[in-house]
């Protein structure tokens, strides 16, 4: 029994299946294979809405029929050149599937059929037709990816790094649906593909895109009175780059930025004797943000900013070093705990030691008794640091610390807590003031 139904739009016969009754058609039982058309064919579970399920098994044969379409891979091909890489070889394969079914124009609904429980669709499309409508769509991507990729080339020439592989991506998008066949502009077959050339072109250019610092060394010391200006230029194939967002960094300091095609920076001690100039340029972060195309994912990895790192050291010249304890109204004495908190905040600026030096660093320390306090005795020692040149007789820096507490058992030892904490107080901060007021 066969029952007759009108649809919206072009009228369809409906063959439906009376339970009981097989009335299946050939082609639901053996798939139909044609020489002069693709064949797609496609069920779909009559559950939800007629509109969504002969939606979607309209879908499944479209997507069928494209399974019948080979993607040849020629070996000039950009797809060929890529296909060492696997995951990207997949995902290519299985987006050009996807995009054929879609861009399929010119199938016919032949038949049609359903039971109770399924809808079954039979399409088809000519291969004549197909290819002529193929060639034309192909035709005119090698159009506008040749146009793209001149307008990268004229970017790279202009020194635009940023444009260039927007549009070199371009070009390359243009063509996805045809990267395993041999794109070449007509009448320039000898220049190669112009998706081949599109890539090989953007990753040239990535390698000649550099960033040219004026030095690889930047020494401060005494005679260039610790200051330096470094110049960074970025560069694409030997010429200066459009303007770009520079980051720099000096050693564990703030991150800086600034938009140009160069920067000058001046150079001073940081908080270490020696350190890091850190200058990037990256013009492909907004591109990276904005390839949301699985097939062209993989350029993300290819298209990183350009870092140039240059060691700074400071070379101070050498000091002497004295360091004295007054306790009450007694006389001067060696204080070994305030001079090795100072010689080992001087080592890490490397800073050599000689009594002869014109430059002089004087710490004393003087401890007063400080009574006694629930039976424990009571220190105060106020340590003054002094920073001089003995060849001007100029003091450049001076600091106090007061009434630092030191508590014990006894005088001596309250002393030595007293000694021990202001020790303590002579730190990295302190000493790089220090050197900063000095020099």
């Amino acid at each position: 029994m066969t029952l007759l139904m009108a649809c919206g739009g072009p009228k369809e016969t409906v063959k439906t299946e009376v339970q009981g009754i097989s009335t299946r058609p050939n082609w639901v039982q053996n798939r139909p294979v044609s020489s002069m058309d693709y064949i797609g064919i496609g069920r779909a579970n009559k559950s939800g809405p007629l509109e969504e399920y002969q939606a979607l098994a309209k879908k499944n044969a479209l997507n069928d029929m494209a399974g019948e379409i080979q993607v040849k891979v020629n070996s000039n091909s950009l797809l060929y050149t890529l296909e060492h890489d696997e995951r990207f070889s997949a995902s290519f394969t299985e987006q050009i599937s996807t995009q054929t079914s879609i861009d399929l124009e010119g199938f016919e609904a032949y038949d049609n059929y359903e039971t109770p429980t399924e809808y079954w669709v039979y399409y088809r499309l000519n291969k004549a037709q197909y290819e002529q409508v193929k060639q034309e769509r192909q035709r005119k991507a090698i159009e506008r990816s040749f146009n793209n990729l001149n307008l990268a080339r004229k970017a790279r020439f202009a020194g635009n790094v940023a444009i260039a592989a927007e549009y070199f991506i371009k070009s390359m998008g243009d063509l996805k649906l045809y990267w395993g066949e041999d794109n070449y502009y007509p009448g320039l077959e000898d220049q190669g593909a112009v998706d081949g050339n599109a890539l090989s072109e953007l990753m040239d250019m990535r390698n000649n895109f550099k960033l040219k610092s004026d030095t690889e060394y930047i020494l401060l010391n005494i005679d260039n009175g610790f200051e330096h200006q470094i110049t960074v230029r970025s560069m694409v194939d030997g010429r200066n780059s459009e303007a770009a967002p520079f980051i720099y960094r000096q050693g564990k300091g703030e991150s800086k930025s600034k938009e140009s095609d160069l920067v000058k920076l001046n150079i001073k001690p940081g908080d270490t004797a020696r350190e890091t100039l850190s200058v990037e340029v990256d013009p492909f972060l907004e591109l990276r943000k904005s390839i949301k195309d699985p097939s062209l994912t993989f350029l993300k990895s290819l298209l990183r900013g350009e870092v140039v790192q240059i060691d700074i050291q400071v070379s101070y010249p050498s000091m002497s070093l004295e360091c004295v304890q007054i306790m009450g109204d007694g006389p001067e004495k060696s204080c070994d705990v305030m001079r090795a908190a100072m010689m080992m905040q001087m080592a890490k600026s490397s800073i050599a030691m000689d009594s002869n030096s014109q430059y002089r660093i004087r710490v004393i320390a003087k401890s007063r008794d400080g009574g006694m306090n629930q039976g424990f005795q009571v220190v105060y020692t106020d340590v003054n640091i002094i920073a001089q040149d003995l060849q001007s007789d100029e003091i450049h820096f001076e600091k106090e610390f007061n009434a630092v507490k030191g508590v014990h058992s006894n005088l001596e030892m309250a002393t030595t807590k007293s000694l021990q904490k202001a020790s303590e107080l002579i730190n990295e901060e302190m000493l790089k003031s220090l050197l900063d007021s000095m020099f």
